[in-house]
């Protein structure tokens, strides 16, 4: 299962506050193919895995993909155009 971090969870809380347009809508993790994943604002689908952030649906991402994600951590990291959310290894370190 994919984890967050709290400053992950926050940006994507953030999100949802800014642009979500409907009650419904979560944040999508959806791939890109060998370049990663991006993130958009979507419905719920059937076949999604659901991640919950204080009690509340906020991130779905595709059971296609969840594979993928095992032992990865979803994070926010600080870069010059802002944070970004990005994948890591669940033992890699967050220090540059």
């Amino acid at each position: 299962m994919l984890k967050v971090t709290e400053n992950a969870a926050r940006r994507i809380q953030s999100m949802l506050r800014e642009n979500r347009s409907e009650k419904n809508q979560l944040v999508r993790m959806i791939s890109t193919g060998t370049n990663g994943f991006a993130f958009v604002l979507s419905e719920k689908q059937f076949d999604d895995e659901i991640i919950k952030i204080d009690g509340k649906e906020v991130l779905a991402i595709n059971t296609g993909t969840t594979p993928l994600l095992q032992r990865m951590v979803l994070d926010l990291v600080e870069t010059e155009e802002g944070g970004k959310l990005t994948l890591r290894p669940e033992n890699a370190s967050t220090s540059p």
